[in-house]
């Protein structure tokens, strides 16, 4: 029986510190930031008198937000997020490049704004990599509804 401890691939940094999608991000002047309405769950809602059964394409907007401290990692790495549709395929990542330099507690703040295209009701996994190592992942539960028919009438 192994007993030694299991490591990652960045146990002595970077460490992540925060990775969530939101509605809205307030920042300071001193890079402080708030988050409004930390999002791991979307309701679409069809309503009218030709609702498709299946869930047609919506376009999501959020903003991504990743803290991470650099503990004793330096330098120049690429950062990918890849999102995976619920049936297991992937969607193009996006793709930046992030440096850690200065202080074991200095870090970087990645706040990017993200349009997505979801074609699948079901969960969605957005996969955080870090110099093609993962980090972390994100999910994201789409949940489509269906309101058909004519009006309700009014009394």
């Amino acid at each position: 029986m192994n007993t030694e401890p299991k490591t990652s691939a960045f146990a002595g940094g970077p460490y992540l510190l925060v990775a969530c999608f939101c509605e809205n991000v307030v920042q300071r002047a001193d890079q402080v930031l708030t988050l409004v309405n930390i999002i791991d769950r979307l309701n679409l809602t069809g309503q009218g008198t030709d609702v498709p059964l299946q869930m047609p394409p919506a376009t999501w907007r959020a903003n991504l937000v990743l803290i991470l401290k650099a503990g004793r990692a330096r330098g120049r790495y690429e950062l990918e997020v890849i999102p995976e549709q619920p049936d297991g395929s992937s969607m193009p990542p996006m793709r930046m490049s992030v440096n850690f330099e200065g202080e074991d507690d200095r870090g970087i703040q990645i706040v990017s704004q993200v349009n997505i295209t979801l074609n699948q009701e079901g969960l969605y996994w957005f996969n955080v990599m870090l110099a093609e190592a993962p980090l972390t992942r994100l999910p994201l539960r789409v949940v489509y509804t269906r309101i058909s028919g004519g009006q309700v009438p009014r009394r």
